[in-house]
């Protein structure tokens, strides 16, 4: 509420328990997040797999833009480009 006040204008959101730890990211923290401002909200820890991304993209509408992906990147768990594809990029 306090960063709301002073004019946040966008949340990049880590769940510090969940990052790099590729157990999946913290989804109920994202909600709440999004539910309590109209400001784009960065989902970031934990991100593991694909069909965490899909995950996340469900959450588009309430207001998460995007996610920070590393170690899963890193660890060769998917390619930059298949993420990319899940997550919705527009066709070329």
């Amino acid at each position: 509420d306090r960063l709301e006040a002073d004019g946040c204008s966008r949340y990049v959101v880590t769940d510090v328990t969940k990052d790099g730890t590729l157990k999946g990211p913290n989804v109920e923290l994202l909600k709440d997040v999004a539910q309590r401002t109209n400001k784009p909200v960065v989902a970031s820890g934990g991100i593991a797999t694909l069909e965490d991304i899909a995950q996340l993209r469900q959450l588009v509408p309430a207001g998460v833009e995007g996610a920070i992906m590393g170690k899963a990147l890193y660890a060769g768990r998917f390619t930059l480009e298949q993420a990319l594809d899940v997550a919705g990029r527009p066709p070329a």
